[in-house]
């Protein structure tokens, strides 16, 4: 297998190159349950799920699989087929990125959408989003600021913290 540039891709390769054999490297929770299962064949497909787990922390400002440790997040996504829990969506946007992650999630590769097919998606949302933006500043609601991410919340807790 060659690498094509995607980050997934290229880890399992270089892995493969160094011991003969596929083997996890990366941060456990974004990983897809065909890096977990260390199968043979790796393809662009284990970033569209990472991005689901990202998307996911964008809009929960939570890690996914929090608070589990390497073989209870590998039981969960690999044996139950589990994502992280999911949250009632606020605006037709936020719906909208909700059934992307959940695409992007999909426990076998071929079944999850490609790159190109990711960011038209997300190019579809964000307009969705401007436009509940625009709605919502007409009627004279103020705009709505974006979940805090962990690392935003972290800084936050320190620096209240600090004398």
């Amino acid at each position: 297998m060659h690498a094509t540039g995607a980050l997934g891709e290229a880890r399992a390769q270089e892995s493969r190159q160094a011991g003969g054999s596929a083997a996890i490297g990366g941060t456990v929770a974004w990983m897809a349950p065909e890096l977990l299962r260390c199968d043979d064949t790796i393809t662009s497909a284990v970033d569209v799920y990472a991005m689901g787990m990202v998307i996911y922390e964008a809009f929960t400002g939570k890690v996914p699989f929090s608070g589990l440790h390497m073989g209870a997040i590998l039981a969960e996504v690999v044996t139950q087929q589990k994502r992280p829990p999911m949250w009632e969506p606020a605006s037709e946007a936020e719906k909208l990125a909700v059934v992307l992650m959940q695409k992007c999630w999909g426990h076998e590769p071929l079944g999850r959408p490609s790159a190109n097919e990711c960011l038209a998606e997300a190019l579809q949302i964000y307009k969705v989003a401007e436009s509940e933006k625009q709605q919502g500043l007409q009627q004279g609601l103020p705009a709505q600021p974006p979940v805090a991410s962990s690392m935003e919340q972290k800084r936050a807790r320190c620096a209240r913290a600090s004398p």
